[in-house]
This record gives structure tokens, sequence and C-alpha cells, in this order.
């Protein structure tokens, strides 16, 4: 299990994510939960999404509040978990690609989600 960050503007719910998810992405939002399961194909769960504003603490470096501010007022942090960088590839595909947000891979590379995702499009082998 690995998980990837999404600094997203605050307009951006899992609402949101639900509408641009590729057919055949079953959604599980628990009741009370903030945070939605994805399965692919009527598999076992190969994503997550974690809603966590707490993130916000952990970005204390004036390079990352200059990107946490590039969202806008009041952003929101979700941790994406996953299983299968297969699923993984194709939920970012849909979700993050758009200038609005940004992908942080924990592995040095923060970059707004248009960037991140054209990456693994042009190199579908790349593994960060």
């Amino acid at each position: 299990m690995r998980d990837v960050l999404l600094i997203a503007p605050n307009a951006y719910t899992f609402d949101t994510m639900k509408g641009l998810l590729p057919a055949g992405m079953e959604v599980v939002q628990p009741e009370n939960e903030d945070r939605i399961y994805l399965r692919n194909q009527g598999f076992a769960v190969s994503v997550e999404v974690n809603h966590s504003p707490e993130v916000v603490n952990i970005y204390q470096e004036p390079w990352q509040r200059a990107v946490v501010g590039q969202v806008g007022a009041e952003p929101r942090f979700y941790f994406v978990v996953f299983w299968s960088m297969a699923d993984l590839r194709d939920v970012l595909s849909a979700i993050a690609d758009t200038p609005d947000l940004f992908v942080d891979n924990d592995n040095g590379i923060v970059e707004r989600g248009d960037q991140f995702v054209a990456r693994w499009r042009r190199d579908r082998s790349w593994g960060w």
C-alpha cells in the first residue's frame, strides 16, 4: 500500500471526483466517513481516497506553503491510497488532470495535476 496526496481547491469534493471517474469504476462512500473506496470492474478495493484536512500542518516550508496557496483559500487535502499502480494511473488520469490542483507523490515531485498526468501519459511505465 502506498499513497499520494492531492491538494485541491475547496470546491473540489468527492462529488466532483465521482463525476470524473471512468466507467466501470465502482464508488463506495460509507456513511459518516470522509472517504471513498474505488473498485475497478467489481474487483477488490484498489484505491481509497481520504479527505485529510490535518495534512495542512505538514506543509510548513515556504515552497510548500506557496504550493498550497496556489489552490486558493481553505484547500482540501486528499490522501489517495492505492494497491495497484495501474488503477492509480486510471484514477489520477480522471480526477487529477487539471491545473487547479497539485499532486504530491511523496517522492520529491509536487506538480500541477495536469502536468503529473501528462508525465504518466508520455511514459506509461513511469513508476516514480
